[in-house]
């Protein structure tokens, strides 16, 4: 049966199916039971058109980038963030001899794929245009379906723009038509032109046009388009159309009240952008129902609002696929061509704009803060990095965080767990830098005697390895073996006991480098680099800073009861500075800011003096006495001197000594030199 649905194409986790799975295999050579396509056009859901749109800035190169990456990456077009990927257009290239072919498709025929991108094997070679419009990519490459994948054949009549469009909403579209009631009233909440008109003309069908509808536009939505064009477009579909500002629904409520006497009987949810959900309760009436085209965002907060306003009402979930979708969907389509066509024509007449945010400025407004779990950030570099750990998190592969020393790796760990299907199991942290090497297999497996190891320990949860690019070779082979076999046994026995855990490990070398150095082993470093997460350091995301210094000034003044304030001077001096030591430095000298600081205000003086008294305090001091003291100095007992306390200070400082010599800018071979010299253990 699984076959049926691609199990064999499944490379990452094994045993589960290509829909959920990690990565997937998208060779072009067909195994018997599959079929081939060329694919034409893709049409993706909107919101992984919207989320890969915001994250490149509408900026059709860095677009077509991410989505090869996506591709290159996962085999499919699965959209991590949004968990969603789309449908196809295109052509047969290729038939298995065992495929079930029950609608006797043919080489060379034009067909569209129904089912989710997300399960289905697919190479893109080239895409050659974005239909901003629509979120739809003009490509040439290929895909594999199966047996069980819904497919169907093109309908000559109809374009291919809609169509696609059309029945990406049709399970939706389809079971409102048969749930909707005559002579009732309608709100539709849209995204744009097209899903208002899609859903007006599915509610007229189902009531036979016994009905009173209202559309609502977000003012960010519909970009170059004039409300006269809007509404001479929508005239035969809505009684009423309004653009408002969704993402501030009181005002939208109260906008709507003032014409819309009577609350409506049921309300289509198609945008989901908060505020749709304020919107859809307060307008829909005791007992009415609330229709969601997708569940992405809005579904759970107007559950939520429904229950703290005491109201009941019926909500509906997206609908699968179901056979009657398509002959309804192409029926639904015939009967509104020439309106079709309007929208095709007023699209290429007006190019595609999206409302972008304002560049922001150096004053960096506390407002523009955003907070995920402890994590404070204003910056895209920090925002894209915490989408990429939210997106993984739920995926029960192994990770590599890579960053600098302070950049908050410990922080990250703790956020996937939290986000992860094992919360509620043990997170194990290692700290790889302070194993015994004599007692390295104790330490992993545990032994007969009952001391449990970290495999045992970690059973259902994480095991955190950090600093895992200080493993000897011989702690690599151990976990290497865990990694291939699923299994460990304890010292002293035979017996195997199955591992269930996820590995997550940090490293500040990146592992690639130690790989190519000889220093890390290749096949170790495939089975824990199953995805990446780069943390960048403050100095690549100095937005932050701002930021984070305000949090950290929150943080210390609730701790000591104080009530102190950083002047703008002193955010710019914290601005200015370099923080080799991160996160980590940063809120270090914002909490001896908090207790050291006599006045309510701190100032950029106070801060520029903490910045440079741990490197130069005791050197200049030394200096002064010296000179005070003798006539004339001993040159190279002062430098000997000097060397001995930035050492000294080096170390305080850092963790490890590879840390303390790349903060002195110097090898750890000569660090350790240094360190023998001078007799310091």
């Amino acid at each position: 049966m699984v076959e049926r649905f691609g199990a064999q194409r499944v490379i990452e986790p094994k045993g589960s199916i290509p829909i959920t799975a990690w990565r997937i295999d998208n060779r072009k050579e067909l195994y018997s039971d599959e079929i081939r396509l060329k694919v034409k056009i893709i049409h993706l859901e909107m919101d992984s058109f919207q989320q890969i749109g915001s994250q490149c800035n509408y900026d059709a190169v860095k677009m077509k980038a991410r989505i090869y990456d996506l591709i290159r990456k996962r085999g499919k077009l699965h959209n991590p963030f949004t968990n969603s990927g789309g449908i196809l257009y295109g052509m047969v290239d290729e038939i298995g001899s065992r495929y079930e072919n029950s609608k006797h498709f043919v080489v060379g025929e034009e067909v569209m794929v129904i089912t989710s991108l997300t399960g289905i094997p697919l190479y893109i070679q080239e895409i050659k245009n974005i239909d901003f419009h629509y979120g739809q990519i003009e490509v040439e490459g290929y895909c594999i379906l199966f047996s069980g994948s819904p497919l169907i054949h093109r309908p000559q009549d109809l374009e291919i723009n809609y169509l696609l469009e059309a029945f990406d909403e049709a399970g939706t579209i389809y079971t409102i038509s048969q749930e909707v009631t005559k002579g009732q009233r309608f709100l539709i909440i849209g995204r744009d032109i097209l899903t208002i008109m899609l859903y007006s003309a599915t509610v007229k069908k189902g009531t036979q046009n016994d009905c009173y509808i209202v559309g609502i536009l977000d003012q960010k939505s519909v970009g170059s388009f004039q409300k006269k064009e809007i509404t001479e477009i929508l005239t035969d579909f809505v009684d009423h159309i309004y653009i408002t500002d969704i993402m501030n629904p009181m005002k939208a409520v109260q906008n709507l009240k003032r014409n819309e006497k009577e609350s409506f009987d049921t309300t289509i949810i198609c945008e989901d952008v908060q505020g749709t959900e304020t919107i859809s309760v307060l307008m829909t009436k005791e007992k009415g129902h609330l229709f969601f085209t997708s569940l992405k965002n809005t579904y759970n907060p107007a559950s939520l609002f429904a229950d703290l306003l005491g109201k009941e009402l019926n909500t509906h979930a997206p609908d699968c696929f179901l056979q009657m979708n398509e002959v309804f969907t192409n029926d639904l389509l015939r009967g509104m061509k020439d309106s079709l066509s309007k929208i095709n024509a007023l699209f290429k007449k007006k190019p595609f704009r999206i409302e972008k945010d304002a560049m922001r400025d150096s004053s960096l407004q506390v407002e523009e803060v955003g907070a995920i779990d402890d994590f404070v950030f204003i910056s895209d570099p920090a925002k894209l990095m915490l989408e990429n750990a939210m997106a993984i998190a739920a995926y029960d592969c192994n990770v590599v965080i890579e960053g600098e020393p302070g950049v908050g790796k410990d922080k990250l760990l703790d956020f996937l767990h939290k986000n992860s299907s094992r919360k509620l199991y043990p997170c194990v942290k290692v700290s790889c830098s302070s194993l015994d090497e004599n007692r390295l297999e104790e330490a992993f497996l545990g032994t007969n005697a009952g001391q449990k190891g970290y495999f045992e320990l970690a059973q259902n949860g994480i095991l955190f390895l950090d600093d895992v690019d200080y493993l000897t070779f011989a702690a690599q082979s151990i976990l290497l073996n865990l990694l291939q076999k699923n299994t460990f046994c304890y010292i002293g026995s035979q017996e195997e006991i199955v591992a269930n855990l996820r590995v997550i490990c940090s490293c500040e070398t990146p592992l690639r480098k130690l790989v190519e150095q000889g220093k890390f082993r290749e096949d170790l470093y495939y089975a824990l680099n199953i995805y990446k997460i780069d943390i960048p350091p403050l100095r690549e995301r100095r937005e932050d800073i701002y930021s984070l210094a305000k949090n950290f000034l929150v943080k210390y003044n609730e701790k000591y009861h104080e009530n102190k304030e950083i002047a703008q001077t002193g955010y710019e001096k914290l601005l200015q500075y370099n923080w080799p030591g991160n996160v980590r430095e940063l809120e270090n000298m914002i909490h001896r800011l908090v207790v050291y600081s006599q006045d309510k205000v701190i100032t950029d003086n106070e801060i520029n003096m903490m910045i440079h008294e741990n490197v130069f305090d005791d050197m200049l001091l030394d200096l002064r006495e010296n000179l005070a003291k003798e006539e004339k100095i001993d040159f190279e007992e002062l430098m000997e001197l000097q060397e001995r306390r930035l050492i000294e200070l080096a170390l305080r400082r850092e963790k490890t000594t590879r840390q303390a010599a790349a903060f002195l800018g110097i090898s750890q071979s000569k660090l350790m030199r240094k360190k023998q010299k001078y007799g310091m253990d």
